[in-house]
């Protein structure tokens, strides 16, 4: 959980720094938002089951609204972001909750968004073949709507969200991760981003999470080229080792051969 969090926040800072106002459709428990109150944002979260409220409120401390957020009280124009992540294919209505959505956003605001990517080029027998982990997001009770990268452009497109951005997703194997805004954004410069986390004591703590988030990955891409440099070498190994056999047979056999011609000479001498 708390690497998916940190993956979602260092997306966020890069296009919306605090404290701004930020709401998190689908928010569970509530612990992104919990991350992004400590990072300075003034974030809330919506939820449609009260016991998840309940238990959001007493975990976390955070305000969790009951949905859905088309009964909100929401100002129009108020909010600078909008977080749903793994809610989008779960809605009834998509268009309608993103057009919502939409509405509530500043001008310069933007969705924050988490779900599915159906690769277009997959037909559903390739996906078996190929024991794709998309497989598992076929869930028919769950999933109402599954998109990929052109067909939730054109839903975004249809509530006036035409600029979108495409960032990597934490699990990149199933998932699309992106923002989508009603007018072009700029990226906040590392040290615009630092400089604003490093100004406030509980922020400060962000920033270590996210540098020891960031080291971590680091070594884990250092161990995955080390094993693949150990797997490379452990194939020459066993390559020069068969090598070396069949060089033994052969050089074996060219021993037999030798004994066998110098045993025909000296039977060849002996008889002259």
């Amino acid at each position: 959980m708390t690497e998916r969090n940190l993956h979602w926040l260092k997306v966020l800072l890069k296009y919306c720094l605090p404290a701004a106002d930020v709401l998190e459709i689908g928010c569970g428990h509530g612990s992104f938002v919990a991350l992004m109150q400590q990072t300075g944002y003034r974030a809330s979260g919506v939820e449609m089951s009260p016991w998840v409220v309940s238990f959001g409120h007493e975990a976390f401390q955070v305000p969790i609204h009951l949905g859905p957020v088309e009964n909100l009280d929401i100002p129009l124009n108020s909010l600078d972001a909008i977080v749903l992540m793994d809610v989008l294919e779960h809605l009834p209505d998509p268009v309608s909750t993103l057009r919502c959505c939409a509405d509530f956003l500043k001008p310069e605001g933007f969705l924050l968004i988490q779900t599915p990517e159906f690769q277009e080029n997959m037909s559903y027998q390739l996906l078996k073949e190929s024991q794709s982990p998309f497989l598992k997001m076929l869930q028919a009770d769950e999933h109402l709507h599954l998109f990929s990268q052109k067909s939730v452009t054109k839903c975004l497109e249809q509530v006036s969200l035409n600029h979108i951005y495409f960032e990597p997703a934490i699990f990149s194997a199933y998932d699309m991760f992106f923002i989508a805004s009603k007018t072009h954004l700029n990226a906040y410069s590392t040290d615009q981003i630092e400089s604003t986390l490093l100004a406030h004591p509980h922020s400060r703590l962000t920033l270590a999470m996210l540098d020891l988030r960031e080291r971590e990955l680091a070594l884990a891409e250092a161990l995955q080229e080390s094993e693949k440099d150990r797997a490379e070498r452990l194939n020459q190994i066993i390559l020069l080792t068969q090598q070396l056999k069949e060089s033994e047979i052969d050089r074996e056999a060219r021993l037999n051969q030798i004994n066998t011609l110098t045993k025909w000479l000296e039977e060849e001498r002996g008889e002259s």
